[in-house]
């Protein structure tokens, strides 16, 4: 074995070392881009719902989804972002602005749905002279909180004084659905048009479109019932995908984070153990030099020694941080957004005298 040799394979374990150790950070970000990936098996998501709060201006069109399941529970954010909405309509309200005060009141009321909101929106479009829409949001009003004293007067009276002059349409969907009239969304599913005109309506599904031609007199009422189209061969095919991959073997995330625990502590040694096979090299560089054979002998036999354990300690922290990374693709994470409290995982390397050091803090 030569002076040179030593050296050389302690530059290269240390080199692969930290090879392994940067692959591993990079299968974190690849497993959580795979996870971020998945397809949605949940329910068509709502074609008008704003992102985030009600930051921007609401138009008429930005109305919710005709659905056939019950509304889930506002979260946090979306009552943050109704309150945000019926203070910027009672603004509009009060300065005049009854059309932009109506939007922001509609905005409210599907963002967290609430009496006031309806009522609110009903009076606005009364005052902007828009009773067509005022009347259909009495019907959503009348249907949806049923125990809201206020609001049923208000609706009745509404209603009294709108179904003599405009045509009604009740739509019905078997699966979720938006509704359309005209190219425009109208949020609930009775709702009143202008009488003796036909009216294209429109049953967006997640499949496809359906679409009727109503036709209706003042003061009488039309059903039209809408069935979903099958999905495309196309999309069952993906559907038969998608499927397959939520139906894979799923694993608790303890057993990746246990594996990224013990690849750490595999690299952190192998690091030690190149830094410990190069720092011998001059002892026996010196041993040579003076002529001492018998002391050169043993120190390249310990040399010899150092670096199969090297090896061995490479060959162990490939494997582990293979099984890190295939463990990581048969893993469930929490996503933070639907849980705050979930744990993680994070890693980092920091220079340190004499080499490096890597460090890996979690809360699982």
């Amino acid at each position: 074995m030569s002076t040179r040799r030593l050296p050389s394979l302690a530059r290269y374990a240390s080199a692969c070392a930290l090879a392994l150790c940067f692959c591993l950070l990079a299968s974190g970000a690849s497993i959580a881009v795979a996870q971020s990936a998945q397809p949605d098996s949940g329910p068509v998501a709502d074609a008008a719902a704003p992102s985030g709060s009600a930051a921007a201006a609401p138009t008429e069109s930005q109305q919710t989804l005709n659905e056939s399941s019950p509304r889930s529970e506002p979260t946090a954010r979306d009552r943050q972002g109704a309150a945000e909405a019926y203070d910027r309509g009672t603004a509009a309200y009060l300065r005049g602005d009854y059309a932009a005060a109506a939007r922001w009141f509609e905005t409210a009321n599907r963002l967290a749905p609430a009496a006031a909101a309806l009522v609110q929106a009903i009076k606005s479009y009364q005052r902007g002279g828009n009773d067509l829409r005022a009347a259909s949001l009495a019907l959503q009003l009348k249907a949806e909180f049923p125990d809201d004293q206020e609001g049923q007067e208000l609706a009745d009276d509404v209603l009294a004084s709108a179904q003599p002059q405009y045509a009604r349409i009740v739509t019905s969907c078997d699966a979720r659905c938006a509704i359309q009239v005209d190219g425009g969304l109208v949020g609930f599913h009775d709702f009143f048009v202008v009488p003796g005109v036909a009216h294209e309506v429109v049953a967006n599904f997640k499949t496809g479109a359906v679409s009727q031609t109503a036709n209706v007199p003042a003061g009488q009422t039309q059903r039209l019932d809408f069935a979903a189209p099958p999905p495309p061969p196309e999309a069952l095919a993906a559907g038969a995908h998608g499927s397959a991959w939520q139906r894979r073997p799923k694993m608790h995330p303890a057993v990746f984070y246990s594996l990224a625990a013990l690849t750490a502590g595999s690299l952190g040694a192998t690091i030690w153990s190149g830094v410990d096979t190069k720092s011998g090299v001059s002892d026996y560089e010196d041993a040579a030099a003076r002529g001492d054979a018998e002391l050169a002998r043993r120190l390249l036999d310990s040399g010899q020694d150092k670096e199969r354990r090297t090896n061995i300690l490479i060959g162990v922290t490939s494997a582990l941080a293979a099984g890190t990374v295939a463990s990581g693709l048969f893993t469930r994470f929490k996503s933070r957004e639907s849980d705050p409290e979930a744990g993680g995982v994070s890693a980092g390397i920091a220079p340190a005298r004499g080499g490096g050091m890597v460090s890996i803090a979690g809360r699982f």
